[in-house]
């Protein structure tokens, strides 16, 4: 089993450790970044394109019972307001007629 360390040039920073079978080709290496933490955690799948990172599919967010009460309620609203515009503009063609 082979160790492998990456650290900065000063060798003061350890980036890195990880350990493998066989000796890996460390050459022509680059190092892409993230920083946006939750877009990190969601990625399930990606692929590098042009010296991107393409984000292929990502992990679906747990919804709170906050949230989902509050979407639920949201689409209340506005089944509320279709109901009342439809009565309204009947009303508005019974009294024109």
């Amino acid at each position: 089993m082979i160790r492998n360390i990456i650290y900065n040039q000063d060798g003061k920073n350890i980036i890195l450790e990880f350990t493998c079978e066989e000796k890996p080709n460390l050459e022509n290496i680059k190092v892409l970044q993230i920083e946006d933490k939750e877009e990190y955690k969601n990625m399930k799948k990606f692929h590098i394109q042009d010296g991107n990172i393409i984000i292929d599919d990502v992990y679906k967010k747990e919804i709170s019972k906050e949230e989902k009460l509050e979407k639920e309620l949201l689409e209340t609203k506005a089944t509320l307001v279709d109901l009342k515009y439809k009565e309204f503009i009947e009303n508005t063609e019974k009294v024109g007629k």
